[in-house]
């Protein structure tokens, strides 16, 4: 909960700032980003940053709760990651996203996982449910939901 709350908190405090809104504008499109007067490279290297932070953070919390330290599941958590974040409304190709939109979809992958896991379903199986979610909401997030597609269409 801590975690949680620290997280939220400097979330919370960073949209408070311009950078924000400079990274969701170089996200969208750096080069109008920098037709606007955003420092680019500023703006990546401080987005890398504050991502290591926060996955420090994570990596602190999950070594943590496992009370040990595995190498091999990092790929696992990566695909975790990036499926909370699409499954959140995050796109991938940059320009939206939002802290309660992932955390809603980490929520979903959590409830999936231990329904699948109470259900007997073999890991392996469970990492495919990972990764088909993934590939899902990619899709979903090109097609349906992309706002420039909406308009060709009607």
């Amino acid at each position: 909960v801590i975690t949680i709350g620290v997280v939220a908190l400097a979330w919370f405090l960073l949209r408070q700032t311009a950078y924000v809104r400079n990274l969701l504008a170089t996200g969208e499109s750096d080069i109008s980003a920098y037709g606007s007067g955003v420092n680019v490279t500023v703006v990546r290297t401080l987005a890398y940053t504050i991502g290591g932070i926060f996955a420090g953070v994570g990596g602190i919390a999950l070594t943590a709760l496992l009370q040990s330290s595995q190498a091999s599941l990092a790929n696992t958590y990566a695909l975790l990651g990036l499926a909370a974040a699409v499954l959140g409304g995050t796109a991938l190709g940059g320009g939206k996203g939002g802290l309660l939109g992932t955390f809603f979809g980490a929520l979903v992958l959590y409830l999936l996982q231990q329904l699948l896991t109470a259900t007997g379903v073999p890991s392996t199986l469970v990492q495919f449910s990972y990764g088909a979610v993934l590939i899902l909401g990619v899709i979903l997030g090109a097609t349906l939901l992309n706002p420039s597609q909406r308009k060709i269409r009607s």
